[in-house]
């Protein structure tokens, strides 16, 4: 399955609004970024990072605003990816992070 592929269908998991769909759909499109990147470190870590941080990540996931603010950030991603701007992914990848963060503690759940 091609990038493009992943993204597509992490997008209509964020849409069905199940959590686990989601983090599934998630799991799957990070290791093939890091699969392709052939970086076996970075998976193991978003592996981990994943299981620390579930709690967080489920009062991100499941608010509709960032469902639909995370599905432009992965579209962002995925255009920057394919163009090759590494410097574009990296900032891309990094406000994705910063803006699940950011809901979490909007939340008023933390």
């Amino acid at each position: 399955m091609q990038l493009e592929q992943y993204a597509d269908e992490f997008k209509s998991e964020y849409l069905s609004g199940e959590f686990v769909r989601i983090v599934e759909s998630k799991r799957q499109f990070y290791n093939l970024l890091c699969q392709v990147a052939d970086d076996s470190i970075a998976i193991n870590l978003l592996n981990r990072l994943t299981l620390l941080t579930s709690q967080l990540r489920h009062i991100s996931i499941t608010r509709p605003d960032r469902q639909t603010e995370s599905i432009y950030e992965i579209t962002a991603l995925v255009s920057t990816i394919q163009e090759g701007d590494i410097v574009k992914a990296r900032a891309s990848a990094k406000l994705h992070v910063k803006n699940a963060a950011l809901s979490v503690f909007s939340s008023g759940k933390f």
